[in-house]
């Protein structure tokens, strides 16, 4: 058995949600979508809502950027402190 994280994308190329899929079993995906490896080749992680533009994933719009590393956090407080 072979756990994969998959995106689920219409005709339209939308990520219309994410999976564990199990490479080994036969489930087949709705009509009018197909599944698409995650996380593989710089791709990017697909997330609901995004977009798939044939190579990579694309955030959905507004997605809140991402967080600062724990290393730039303690920088930052280290800053401070001097």
């Amino acid at each position: 058995m072979t756990i994969k994280r998959m995106a689920v994308v219409d005709g339209a190329n939308n990520v219309l949600n994410v999976i564990l899929y199990d490479t080994d079993a036969t489930w087949s995906s709705p009509e009018g979508t197909r599944i698409i490896e995650d996380g593989i080749l710089g791709r990017g992680a697909a997330a609901p809502n995004g977009t798939w533009d044939g190579r990579k994933f694309a955030p959905p719009p507004n997605a809140p950027k991402s967080s600062p590393s724990l290393e730039e956090r303690i920088k930052a407080l280290e800053a401070r402190l001097v």
